[in-house]
């Protein structure tokens, strides 16, 4: 990401949430709830966090996204 690309935030409420979605995660309460596996899960909250934070992109600006294999889907791994 460019240097200046991140919007400001609540710093406290964003660890706030991802603790509780990771404590999630871990519990197996997200594999339940989505057949994600932890790892899937992880990433799919390092996604939503990092596209949270950044800075609304121009119109027509393609979306920024990362490949998933199959694989990434699945029965718990935690």
């Amino acid at each position: 990401m460019a240097a200046g690309a991140l919007r400001p935030v609540d710093a406290s409420f964003v660890g706030a949430a991802v603790r509780q979605v990771m404590t999630a995660i871990q519990s197996g309460e997200i594999a339940a709830e989505t057949g994600l596996a932890d790892a899937a899960a992880y990433d799919r909250l390092a996604d939503l966090v990092t596209h949270g934070l950044v800075e609304e992109r121009s119109a027509g600006a393609p979306p920024i996204r990362r490949a998933r294999n199959a694989s990434d889907e699945g029965g718990h791994d935690g």
